[in-house]
């Protein structure tokens, strides 16, 4: 596939968090000041995702979405919370919420199952799953733990399921959260900010800096990685990796070995998502600071067995 990438109108000036991407045509994306946008043409125009102010209450750091009508939301200004949307942003539902709790991320995995990853509570890390949709959410698993997790740092391959910390940890479950491992990132320094896995056994995490994992998270190596400034999103497929960091976008073809800049914001980035398109490639968004949005799309250029 050949990637190009260009520059879109959010219709905000708004710090964006995190961005979703449903389809080349369905996108949401969200951040300070309960703000929700929401495409359905591919980026053309981008909506109010939350026209009906007053549910939603503090900064959202994650969004996830199965579809132009049904997502999340999370945010945490003194509890924490879920809300949910079915009818693509014009209510918003308040599903979940715990005193003194910081959920840093959510993930669909089907359009019944789910999970929700969040800071140290109590001695344990913040762990729920939903088996409805994401109207009702209940304790994962008891693990034991300190310091607090990151946005946009969740991933779920399979049984596989990886959550990156702010301790440059990432800890890693098998079987779907009943039991978990806790690795420390070689040549991380600090935070993990960005985590995504393309196998169960390759995977790449950033921050300040970038590391590498061929076993599933259990040792890591330190990658060369471009830019200046922390790396706050990470995704891929195959043999491809993106990040963002800073105003740029960089990709990777072999794994990481080496990247290229491909694109360059006005604004500092904070997360990137893409989906499988349906002529085969990857399609995408970025999002960051004063409501900066863009997309990617690709084109077919070969055909691979």
């Amino acid at each position: 596939c050949s990637y190009s990438w260009a520059n879109q109108t959010s219709g905000v000036t708004s710090l964006l968090y995190s961005v979703k991407a449903v389809s080349g045509t369905v996108g949401w994306s969200a951040g300070a000041g309960a703000v929700v946008r929401r495409t359905t043409d591919g980026g053309a125009t981008w909506g109010n995702g939350n026209p009906n102010p007053g549910v939603i209450t503090g900064d959202i750091y994650n969004i996830e979405a199965l579809d132009a009508n049904t997502a999340f939301v999370t945010t945490s200004p003194g509890a924490t919370f879920i809300y949910k949307t079915t009818n693509g942003g014009a209510n918003w539902v308040q599903v979940y919420t715990i005193a003194g709790g910081f959920i840093n991320t959510i993930k669909m995995v089907s359009a019944t199952n789910g999970f929700a990853f969040g800071d140290v509570l109590s001695g344990n890390w913040l762990m729920l799953k939903t088996t409805d949709g994401g109207s009702t959410w209940t304790s994962l698993a008891t693990v034991a733990g300190t310091g607090d997790g990151r946005n946009n740092c969740l991933q779920i391959l399979g049984n596989d399921i990886w959550f990156g910390t702010g301790q440059n940890t990432v800890l890693h479950s098998t079987n779907l959260g009943i039991n978990w491992t806790v690795a420390t990132v070689t040549g991380i320094t600090g935070q993990i900010t960005g985590l995504h896995f393309n196998t169960p056994l390759i995977g790449i995490v950033g921050g300040a800096t970038m590391s590498k994992t061929t076993d599933g998270g259990a040792t890591w190596t330190l990658l060369a990685a471009l830019g200046t400034g922390t790396i706050s999103g990470i995704k891929g497929t195959g043999n491809n990796f993106w990040y963002v960091r800073g105003t740029g976008i960089y990709r990777s073809t072999d794994l990481g070995v080496s990247w290229a800049s491909v694109h360059t914001q006005t604004a500092a980035q904070n997360d990137i998502n893409l989906a499988a398109d349906p002529n085969g490639c990857m399609v995408g968004w970025s999002a960051g600071t004063t409501g900066t949005t863009s997309k990617m799309t690709g084109t077919p250029v070969a055909i691979n067995d």
